[in-house]
């Protein structure tokens, strides 16, 4: 799937990537905060850069602290999907 910048107005996919991409050590290192495993810390990573590419905020310079609050409720479920296993 092509990303869709349609929030960012006329900038290009490679700008749009680029933007996002920059940002991928803060949401690494969020996520490992957040999360035990490294693994699934760059699960949530990969989910957020994806969701970043093909779901963007409206506003370009809002681009931090979106990443930071999906970054943040996808490590939230991934924790409450591991209790929800560690319970059956």
């Amino acid at each position: 799937m092509a990303p869709s910048n349609v929030g960012w107005g006329m900038q290009s996919e490679v700008a749009a990537t680029g933007l996002v991409m920059a940002h991928a050590g803060f949401v690494r290192r969020l996520a490992r905060s957040l999360l035990a495993s490294d693994d699934q810390a760059e699960d949530v990573v990969q989910d957020t850069m994806l969701l970043a590419l093909t779901r963007p905020p409206r506003h370009a310079a809002a681009l931090r602290s979106w990443l930071a609050t999906v970054a943040r409720n996808l490590s939230f479920q991934t924790l409450r999907a591991d209790g929800r296993r560690t319970r059956r």
